[in-house]
């Protein structure tokens, strides 16, 4: 009852507004466009008032997440990488990878070894790497891990690759591809993003491993 009183006096006291804005049109017509425009103002809040807020619609889960949720699966933490997803279920100790054609889903365990290349040459990654990262949180991303392994000294790249080892007979090695071909200079927006994406990966393949 009380909103619909608020409603009517709003409108009434907004319509006053506008009608002396009217008014005032021949002496000031810049008062008269100002009270105009604060009696629409208040005419619009009145018309609001008892109406639900509306929340913004949550962002709606993609095909893979719904299948993954479907399967039972967790998704505690998601990286977009060049052609897959890669999803981490730390409540069941599973991670996953996947696109519109395929996905798989493995356990903690099933985590063999990983290690992140670039041009041919291995800059960190396995045991090792875990080990480095064993203290940090979930949340880490990979720069700490990008200085435990040695760079050549060159200003371009043409190929930068994490791979990974699973228990999987069907499909043992796992390439993720950040750079396959094209030459990239380093001190590029693409290299570093590419770069800083892929020891992303190496961190949360490494916590992984440190959480069997």
């Amino acid at each position: 009852m009380l909103k619909k009183i608020g409603k009517v006096i709003g409108i009434i006291v907004g319509v006053l507004l506008i009608l002396a804005g009217l008014m005032l049109i021949s002496d000031s017509f810049g008062s008269a466009i100002l009270l105009a425009g604060i009696g629409g103002a208040v005419i619009f809040v009145a018309l609001k008032i008892g109406e639900p807020l509306k929340h913004s619609e949550s962002k709606k889960p993609s095909v893979l997440e719904t299948r993954l949720k479907e399967k039972g699966f967790e998704i505690n933490k998601s990286l977009n990488l060049p052609k897959y997803t890669f999803f981490v279920d730390n409540t069941n100790k599973k991670f996953a990878y996947g696109n519109k054609k395929e996905l798989k889903i493995y356990n903690y365990a099933d985590l063999l070894n990983f290690e992140l290349k670039e041009d041919g040459n291995t800059v960190t990654g396995g045991k090792g790497v875990a080990t480095a990262v064993g203290a940090a949180t979930f949340g880490v991303v990979g720069a700490a891990v990008g200085m435990s392994g040695k760079r050549k000294n060159k200003s371009t790249c043409t190929s930068l690759a994490v791979h990974i080892s699973v228990n999987d007979l069907d499909n043992p090695h796992i390439p993720f591809n950040f750079i396959d071909g094209t030459e990239h200079k380093k001190d590029g927006f693409l290299y570093k993003d590419f770069f800083g994406k892929a020891q992303e990966l190496v961190s949360i393949l490494a916590y992984i491993e440190n959480n069997k």
